[in-house]
């Protein structure tokens, strides 16, 4: 699920995921059947023509992610941050 959203140079966009999985083999150490949920959320922004230089942007990205397991040793989760310049050409 994406929402986007356009305010002049602005521009923001939220993404939100979920998933079920489930395998159909039995793990030979666990002794378990795995099944396992995931979650994942993201936001970006774009400012489109920063310090008013032509085809520049200024762009952040921020993000999330989960994931559960009925065996323990799958779980997981991670982190992104990152910003910088873009360029359009």
């Amino acid at each position: 699920l994406s929402v986007f959203k356009l305010m002049q140079r602005h521009q923001i966009v939220l993404t939100a995921g979920y998933a079920q999985r489930q395998y159909e083999s039995t793990n030979p150490i666990y002794n378990k059947t795995r099944e396992n949920n995931k979650l994942s959320l993201f936001a970006a922004y774009e400012y489109k023509n920063i310090m008013d230089w032509k085809d520049w942007s200024l762009v952040a990205f921020a993000g999330y992610g989960a994931e559960q397991s009925n065996i323990t040793f799958y779980d997981n989760s991670e982190y992104i941050i990152s910003t910088g310049l873009n360029y359009k050409f």
